[in-house]
């Protein structure tokens, strides 16, 4: 994976995180940098491997889930 189109992906998924408070898909993360699918599902992997940007889903602590604010 190209370490620009990592650093795009990371900065996207964030953003997008912080805007709906829940992960970003590999459809909307490749429609948003304009690559494949696939790229899109690779760059997801390889954030999921580290700890600071993660993408997985945040379990909400009382049943609901928190909206993001700004």
């Amino acid at each position: 994976m190209a370490p620009d189109l990592l650093a795009r992906a990371t900065r996207v998924a964030k953003q997008y995180r912080t805007e709906h408070g829940t992960p970003i898909t590999p459809g909307q993360l490749a429609v948003r940098l304009k690559v494949t699918s696939d790229e899109a599902m690779q760059a997801l992997a390889v954030l999921d491997l580290d700890r600071n940007t993660s993408n997985r889903p945040v379990r909400p602590a009382n049943g609901r889930p928190a909206k993001a604010t700004r």
